[in-house]
């Protein structure tokens, strides 16, 4: 299983949170995010991307994890 995580654009219900998500694959992922909040989201990172500045993307824009 890999991880993705997922981010919620401003105006957005979940604004300043994020959804991690464990699936086999990207597309397994995104429909899962699909099955769950609709298209109401922004933008979805795999591990390489969300810690790519060695910080995360939660670090560098103060995100919250949506649980």
């Amino acid at each position: 299983m890999k991880t993705f995580y997922f981010t919620f654009g401003h105006g957005q219900k979940h604004w300043g949170f994020y959804k991690k998500i464990q699936a086999i694959d990207s597309l397994t992922a995104r429909k899962q995010m699909i099955n769950e909040f609709g298209q109401k989201w922004s933008m979805q990172y795999n591990e390489e991307e969300w810690f790519e500045d060695e910080e995360s993307q939660a670090e560098k824009w103060d995100y919250k994890e949506l649980k």
